[in-house]
């Protein structure tokens, strides 16, 4: 190894991150959100959701149904993240070079996102439950003393947290047998044939305002349930045939009512109530401005819409226990309240935040 002039280095993270559905979007946000000067333009983003127009059922397989439109990270740069994809056609990783890399990736500003088998990470739910199936893991520091990496994943209790992976377990799960095998059977856009692995560099020196104009036309497209992804594509025609805003409740409903006593993958659910959650706060944020009628009840009535989402969450957990199809119905009762209720309160904030935008 080579000799290194830092003993250690810890990039900053959040944790938990606003929301934990899925990787593409829990390790680049634990960035995004560790760094203050983000807030205008988090809170500009993640209001639009998306979903099938014509649901199905697909059992424990890794497939995104309800999901935030778009996913400003995943394999692609956003604003204030610059992501390099990595495989071998572009660097050789070995046993012999990976912590050196690692360590000067890290000591110049990079967050490590590396795909691993999760039965394999020392300390990882996926390692207590025994689950081959590849993970993003987010390494963002390193100690030479203790010689262990610092890395963000789900541990024993299934909570997100900030974990310690010795040298010596990254070479002996990135360099696995399984490991490969799963890699090799990948087809996500990060993957090469032996490995995959994204750098995250976060932009210092990028500024975003408060974007009212933007808030207010995002909140528009949700609630009429505009198309988003037709504008996007000049990009790509990802989710051009989903359906968006309001339109997802009855879409999730349809997709609930296909199942009588199968799993169900709860990420939609925990979906809806991380849109929720941040809904809420971004309501908070707002009212900081002044943006609102002073006798205003939209933080008391969302907070009614996120309760409703976490009793949803809830029962789609004890669905999952104990397959009585009568929870899903009543899941499908408490999403048609909370859509019902949503679009009320959401349509008054709106016409408030129009109001207050013409005035300036």
């Amino acid at each position: 190894m080579i000799k290194m002039e830092i003993s250690n280095k810890v990039l900053p993270i959040k944790c938990p991150p606003s929301s934990l559905v899925y990787g593409h979007i829990i390790n680049p946000l634990s960035i995004i959100e560790a760094y203050p000067n983000t807030i205008h333009w988090f809170f500009r983003n993640y209001i639009q959701l998306c979903a099938p127009a014509k649901p199905w059922k697909y059992g424990k397989e890794d497939v995104e149904y309800l999901n935030f439109y778009p996913k400003y990270y995943s394999d692609f740069s956003s604003f204030f993240l610059h992501a390099h994809n990595l495989n071998e056609g572009i660097i050789d990783i070995t046993e012999e070079n990976i912590i050196d890399l690692f360590i000067n990736w890290i000591n110049n500003d990079f967050y490590i996102q590396t795909f691993l088998n999760g039965a394999e990470v020392p300390q990882s739910h996926m390692e207590l439950i025994n689950l081959n199936e590849l993970n993003e893991f987010l390494i963002y520091g390193y100690d030479l003393d203790r010689q262990v990496f610092k890395m963000s994943s789900f541990d024993y209790e299934n909570h997100f947290s900030l974990l310690d992976l010795k040298f010596e377990d990254l070479k002996k799960v990135f360099f696995s047998k399984i490991n490969y095998e799963l890699i090799t059977q990948s087809n996500w856009i990060s993957l090469g044939k032996k490995y995959g692995l994204m750098l995250y560099k976060f932009n210092k020196s990028a500024e975003y305002p408060l974007d009212l104009s933007s808030i207010t036309s995002q909140l528009s497209d949700y609630l009429n349930s505009t198309n988003s992804a037709k504008s996007f594509t000049w990009l790509n025609r990802e989710k051009i045939d989903f359906v968006y805003g309001m339109d997802v409740y009855a879409s999730v409903c349809d997709w609930l009512n296909l199942h009588v006593d199968e799993y169900v993958d709860k990420r939609s659910i925990y979906g809806l109530w991380d849109h929720k959650n941040i809904m809420l706060e971004r309501i908070k944020y707002l009212s900081k401005y002044d943006l609102f009628a002073k006798d205003n009840k939209h933080k008391e009535n969302y907070t009614d819409i996120v309760n409703l989402a976490n009793k949803a969450r809830i029962l789609m957990l004890k669905y999952n226990v104990v397959r009585n199809r009568k929870i899903l119905l009543l899941i499908i009762s408490v999403l048609e309240e909370m859509r019902d209720k949503e679009f009320k309160v959401l349509s008054e904030i709106k016409k408030e935040l129009l109001q207050s935008f013409n005035q300036r």
